[in-house]
């Protein structure tokens, strides 16, 4: 049926749907006329039809097309899909975060998916402005499974998201990167797996994120955020330990870590982390470090004074014997029967194990100084 390129007026008409009994239309042909008012939720049940009403007058009314038309669930094409006014992206964004989140389970769905009732009057859903942006969704403790849709990446405006206490599960979807405008967060106590999008370290105005309680192996070096605001609440990962994971997750930057048995704790630098080091291990092995180059830096500059003494002396007896009573001395203090006895003698052998054996034992307590921090 092809009735365009006409001047018909008026509202377009609900027994329009009967045209689809027995899926016999293929086309309906309305552009380029003078048609107001609503478009009537029947025209989006014509299956397999394509829908063509661009060039009339809808969008001189506040009415939006019926969203199962926008969504072209049941035509074929509707070619006023794109039109912000008919069909605005968000409520698309929206009803795409309903479908993957299982939405007909929901404890309360109140006006979600409605043909036409504004978007922003959905259940835990804000706007904000003139232009209907949607600024925040809360639907904490409200039955939602599934996955988060990746359309959650197109509500660009969004200030607040809160998902928490619900059964989520899957990865977090990079899109949530995009949402650059966040400054909360809550993701906690659903089933997550994965990694954390890289896009949530570049949010310069985030002031609460809490993604504990999930079953995240991995995230990104997301900068420490300002807890004055939410205090130890700010930061929250399951970074604790015992961990429910192989090996706990790492989040140097948290305010907070919560373990296996949902037991919270703030997480305060250690000493060493004030210095700049990573953990206890790290310092121990920059201590020895540190004590192995003390010691080579001594045994060097005594060396150097010992020649300097000497100079010009006709003999060697007498520096050779005051070398051997420096040994004799140190033997003494290390102990004849200890490994490290070999460090004063001339045999390369013995050097070698006296070596292993510092080598060994140093990395043998670094691991139970790992094992000690776990």
């Amino acid at each position: 049926l092809d009735l365009s390129n006409n001047v018909l007026k008026g509202s377009l008409p609900s027994e329009l749907g009967l045209l689809g009994g027995g899926a016999s239309l293929k086309r309906l042909g309305l552009s380029n006329n003078a048609f107001t008012g609503v478009i009537p939720i029947q025209v989006g049940r014509l299956q397999g039809a394509s829908v063509l009403l661009k060039d009339n007058r809808f969008q001189n009314t506040s009415n939006t097309a019926p969203l199962n038309l926008c969504l072209e669930r049941e035509v074929n094409e509707f070619d006023l899909a794109d039109d912000a006014t008919l069909c605005p992206p968000e409520r698309n964004a929206l009803s795409d975060i309903y479908d993957s989140a299982k939405g007909a389970e929901w404890t309360n769905g109140s006006l979600w998916l409605d043909e036409y009732a504004s978007y922003c009057d959905w259940k835990g859903v804000t706007c904000e402005d003139d232009m209907n942006h949607v600024v925040k969704v809360n639907l904490t403790n409200n039955g939602l499974s599934g996955r988060l849709s990746e359309s959650i990446g197109n509500l660009t405006f969004m200030k607040e998201l809160d998902l928490s206490d619900n059964d989520i599960k899957a990865s977090i979807p990079t899109e949530l990167g995009k949402l650059s405008n966040l400054i909360y967060l809550r993701l906690s106590y659903n089933a997550f797996t994965g990694t954390v999008p890289e896009g949530l370290a570049e949010m310069k105005g985030l002031q609460l994120l809490q993604l504990q309680s999930n079953r995240i192996t991995k995230m990104p070096t997301i900068p420490r955020l300002n807890d004055n605001i939410h205090g130890q609440s700010t930061f929250v990962a399951d970074c604790g330990v015992p961990s429910a994971f192989d090996e706990a997750l790492e989040c140097y930057n948290c305010t907070m870590c919560c373990n296996e048995d949902d037991d919270c704790y703030p997480q305060q630098k250690t000493k060493v982390q004030e210095l700049g080091l990573k953990d206890y291990g790290t310092f121990a092995v920059a201590l020895f470090a540190c004590f192995i180059s003390f010691c080579c830096m001594t045994a060097f500059l005594l060396n150097i004074t010992a020649r300097c003494k000497n100079i010009g002396n006709t003999g060697t007896s007498e520096m050779m014997r005051s070398i051997k009573k420096v040994d004799m001395y140190a033997l003494s203090k290390i102990g004849k029967d200890s490994v490290y006895s070999y460090f004063v003698t001339d045999k390369v052998f013995g050097w070698f194990i006296a070596s292993a054996t510092l080598v060994i034992q140093i990395v043998l307590l670094v691991s139970f100084i790992n094992a000690s921090e776990a």
